[in-house]
């Protein structure tokens, strides 16, 4: 791994990363514990005001994966698990210890680095997370989002209003959110949303997990049957943090949620 080039930004410094021949940009803010963060399906295009709240006490370092950003897509970087090792690859490159937080995608890709032993990681924090299958061979756990109407996709992913409207965006931020579309698309299509290996594979990983989750999700077929059997497949059972105003997109609708989850686990050494 080297760095190739470091700008500065309104929101600290980015830079650009080669992780074995795959270019990775990488958002830098604040000081302090490091925390890595792996975006969702949108990328960092909504995640501003949390990032802004977890930099107040640490060193947000937030991963851009390839597909999301202005980085050119590697032809081999095709699956999950294949973001799962440039995540490994960063890491290493730490000074570790550090606090893995994912969120939804971001949070299935963490769980892939986690069971293959990511290096430096003292804790993880996964926000809605996806990646496994609970329910039966046959039975959806996901929502269909490429066949589901439009307000059905709204209810399953906020509990109220969104926070941003999607209909305001500037043509740059539409740019990137197309693009964020089609990566997530390239990566959760076959099979859906989930690794078939994932879920028996989480009792190998070695460090404190906390799962946060809304009580409204509707993404998820049940969200309190599907997060607590996903807390569950861990050994010992991940923590569970239930937020009662949120749904899917807990990030966007109850940031404070999950800052605090970080800072306990700074408190209490594990961080």
């Amino acid at each position: 791994m080297w760095r190739d080039t470091v700008r500065a930004s309104n929101d600290g410094a980015v830079s650009v990363h080669t992780l074995r021949g795959v270019p990775v940009e990488v958002h830098e803010r604040g000081s302090g514990a490091i925390v890595v963060f792996v975006h969702g399906e949108d990328g960092l295009l909504f995640s501003g005001p949390l990032i802004a709240g977890i930099a107040h006490g640490a060193s947000v370092r937030s991963i851009v994966l390839p597909g999301w950003g202005d980085e050119p897509w590697p032809a081999h970087i095709t699956g999950v698990d294949d973001l799962a090792i440039v995540l490994l690859d960063y890491l290493v490159s730490l000074p570790g210890p550090v606090v893995l937080v994912g969120v939804s995608l971001g949070a299935w890709v963490v769980a892939e680095a986690l069971v293959r032993g990511a290096a430096n990681v003292r804790a993880a924090v996964l926000v809605a997370p996806v990646g496994i299958k609970v329910r039966g061979r046959t039975d959806r756990d996901y929502l269909d989002l490429y066949a589901a109407p439009a307000g059905e996709i709204a209810r399953a992913m906020h509990a109220s209003t969104p926070v941003v409207d999607r209909t305001m965006l500037a043509a740059v931020e539409f740019d990137e959110l197309a693009r964020a579309q089609h990566a997530t698309t390239r990566y959760v299509w076959k099979p859906y949303f989930h690794d078939p290996k994932l879920r028996r594979r989480l009792d190998r990983v070695l460090v404190p997990v906390s799962i946060i989750y809304g009580a409204t999700d509707r993404f998820v077929y049940d969200a309190d049957e599907f997060y607590t059997a996903y807390a569950n497949a861990f050994v010992p059972p991940a923590r569970v943090v239930r937020v009662a105003d949120a749904a899917h997109r807990v990030d966007e609708e109850c940031p404070r949620a999950i800052i605090d989850e970080i800072q306990r686990l700074v408190a209490e050494g594990l961080a």
